[in-house]
């Protein structure tokens, strides 16, 4: 079966936000198979999808939704926003949601490969994202992509306006959908 990889950036970004809010004894507690990857992410290029979604089912048990959802957006912000903001360039000079979601495909496998993320425009404030993934993928998976959202709507401006309308995983588990509005 196809599956989708994740960088060892971005799981070291995760883990440095659960390091810094003094949580992480509490996970590796809960999940001790986490501890390699707690010590040193970077002993590969690419990590298989199992350690991220283990490490997103301990989190979410562990410190709870909430927490996992900062800790996506967190990540995002403070490990590739400097990499993904002269990306995606005038979109967000344009303060245009609909332009950075529509970008989003190129620049989010910096992060995960084999993912493949779509966005449908309805009107000038409101669209649907579409993240796809080569098998199905824990319920949990939709959470992080909250954080990814609540990122876009603050770089763009939308931060007060901005909110996920609609929220659902497609029967076959391989896909997440999300109506937004801004």
């Amino acid at each position: 079966m196809a599956d989708y990889e994740v960088s060892p950036a971005y799981i070291e970004s995760l883990l440095r936000v659960v390091k810094t809010a003094r949580r992480i004894d509490e996970l590796l507690a809960a999940e001790p198979r986490l501890q390699p990857l707690a010590d040193n992410p970077f002993t590969t290029d690419w990590h298989p999808a199992e350690l991220l979604e283990l490490l997103g089912e301990v989190t979410v048990r562990v410190l709870g939704e909430p927490f996992f959802e900062d800790m996506a957006y967190q990540a995002v912000k403070q490990r590739f926003g400097g990499i993904v903001m002269p990306l995606l360039g005038s979109a967000v000079t344009k303060g245009s949601p609909a332009a950075v979601f529509g970008k989003l495909d190129g620049v989010v496998k910096v992060a995960i490969k084999g993912a493949k993320i779509s966005f449908k425009a309805d009107n000038d404030n409101a669209g649907v994202l579409v993240v796809a993934y080569p098998r199905p993928v824990a319920a949990h998976t939709a959470i992080s992509w909250r954080g990814v959202i609540r990122f876009v709507f603050e770089v763009t401006g939308k931060s007060a306006t901005g909110r996920i309308d609609a929220e659902q995983q497609a029967p076959s588990g391989q896909a997440l959908q999300y109506r937004l509005v801004w």
